[in-house]
Order: C-alpha cells, then structure tokens, then sequence
C-alpha cells in the first residue's frame, strides 16, 4: 500500500517547479516565505493523519519544536565520531529558553549503536 505524497511550500516557492511537482503530488502552500508549520499540522489533523515522522534535518527539528509540534524525539547515537564546527546536530538555531525538557521514554542496542526515545516534557 503506497502513501499519498504530499509536498509543503510557501508561497515564494518557484512558479514552474511546483506546477512539476503538482502532477505527482497534491502541493499545499502555507506561509509566505517559510512553511507555516502550525497550519500545515492542522491541515494534516483534518486529513486524519494522527502520527507522523519527520526525518528531517536540524533547522526543520529547530521549527518543530520550538512550535510546539513534537511530542518525541527519536535519537541514533552510532560508533562513529563526527567533529568540527560544521558536523551536523540534531537541533540548529538559537537556544531555547528555558531549554525544552524531555523524559527518557526507551532506549534499545541497535547494531553498533543505541536508539534512544525521548518524550518531550509539556509541563
């Protein structure tokens, strides 16, 4: 069973990159420059989606949940060590303040790592 695709833009998305798109995949625009993610959420939430994964990169985990929008977080740490200033992170952006706190919901050996699960605290 294959999922529909659906593909978030703003508006200032390219004109003709999303007519493209709009053949293989239902397009929503939310936002003028960036993704309105609230408004994608409730969008979502109307269509029944209840859960989703995000397999995304630091900025779009930064816009999650600083929104409010994540209730887990779901971490690899593998064997392999990854440094300078350039190496990617789990979060960019500005520091939250107060940090945001999370509980320890599992953890679980995974190959030569260890896949951790964390509920973020809402209180």
């Amino acid at each position: 069973e294959s999922a529909e695709t659906l593909i978030a833009v703003a508006k200032i998305a390219d004109r003709e990159r999303v007519q493209m798109l709009r053949k293989k995949a239902e397009i929503v625009v939310f936002g003028d420059e960036r993704v309105d993610l609230k408004k994608l959420m409730e969008y979502l939430y109307k269509k029944g989606v209840r859960r989703l994964m995000v397999e995304g990169g630091a900025e779009i985990n930064y816009s999650l949940l600083k929104e409010g929008l994540v209730d887990e977080v779901r971490v690899f740490y593998s064997g392999m060590i990854i440094g300078g200033r350039n190496s990617p992170t789990l979060v960019s952006g500005r520091s939250f303040d107060p940090p945001l706190k999370a509980r320890l919901k599992s953890f679980e050996n995974l190959g030569n790592g260890i896949a951790v699960i964390w509920e973020i605290d809402r209180d």
